[in-house]
């Protein structure tokens, strides 16, 4: 998971313009490193991010960056914390205690920006409504708090998919994440509910740190990275040799654009945890044929899920 956190709206002009050739230019590292390995990208976006990608002209970096994503299998979706578009390049933040409405807001404007940028960066001609709704399927938000509201504007725009994140509660009592996809409860977002109208798709925070993240302290250095990924497959082997019945397992990380400046410890985690995985489990096939690696996006996981 690569997703683009909103930008100090207190910047000048110039310093906004900035961080966003910066976060373009990490992130595309992070693509260096990934396709050599035929990883898709779980890209997913702020409003801010993709209306300078729709304000470069001709298309710029930041269209070809996302282009770049689409066209290697990854996905692109729409990510947000509580801001919203009060006038052109300017996106403010909402207080915590937003109603309803006003967190409508913020929603429709990130995934109205979020549409323009794809339509931009993938050259689709109008109209285009049903191409971008099969593309921007998945969200993160930071509002609203009330779960059921979340529900409720999951509902409303459609969406299929909800970005990792509130399930990492489930680390402090574990030490490792939930290992399946599932639909959250509107009532206890660690529970399931198989009516709910979206699939959680878990993974753990941001690779490289051990610090605190949705309230939890969770280690995510390469050491309990892979610490991690063998527990799932031991579970999975085992499940797998007797036969206990079909479940789809995932697992994985998040990051921020942001935490990939070149002297991030996330690019030594990333650099250090990329072949360890192809060299342990890219090609290990069990006697019954069952391959135990495949690199999925959130919405592949999700898909999956759902067939």
């Amino acid at each position: 998971d690569l997703h683009v956190d909103p930008v100090n709206n207190g910047f000048p002009a110039a310093g906004k313009a900035g961080a966003f050739q910066e976060r373009t230019e990490w992130m595309q590292w992070v693509l260096d490193q990934t396709e050599p390995y035929a990883i898709p990208m779980s890209f997913v976006s702020g409003g801010w991010y993709m209306e300078r990608v729709v304000s470069e002209e001709p298309p710029g970096g930041g269209a070809v960056l996302v282009r770049r994503m689409y066209e290697t299998g990854g996905q692109i979706g729409s990510h947000h914390h509580k801001e919203f578009r009060a006038s052109s390049f300017n996106w403010p933040s909402m207080e915590s205690d937003a109603s309803l409405p006003e967190v409508r807001k913020q929603w429709e404007d990130n995934i109205n920006w979020v549409d323009a940028g794809i339509q931009k960066a993938l050259e689709l001609a109008p109209p285009v409504t049903a191409d971008i709704n099969g593309i921007n399927r998945i969200k993160g938000a930071h509002s609203p708090q009330d779960e059921s509201d979340y529900h409720q504007l999951m509902t409303e725009f459609g969406f299929d998919v909800r970005e990792p994140g509130p399930e990492e509660d489930y680390y402090g009592y574990f030490g490792h994440h939930i290992w399946h996809p599932y639909r959250p409860s509107a009532a206890n977002y660690l529970g399931e509910d198989l009516i709910a109208s979206f699939v959680q798709v878990p993974a753990g925070p941001v690779i490289g740190y051990e610090t605190i993240h949705h309230g939890t302290l969770q280690d995510m250095r390469p050491a309990s990275m892979k610490r991690q990924l063998l527990q799932i497959y031991l579970n999975w082997r085992h499940a797998n040799h007797t036969d206990a019945g079909s479940k789809v397992w995932t697992w994985g990380w998040g990051s921020h654009a942001t935490d990939f400046e070149p002297s991030s410890v996330s690019r030594a985690a990333l650099v250090e945890m990329l072949p360890w995985i192809e060299n342990h489990f890219r090609n290990r096939i069990k006697p019954n044929s069952a391959s135990v690696l495949q690199y999925a996006t959130h919405l592949d996981v999700a898909d999956a899920y759902l067939s």
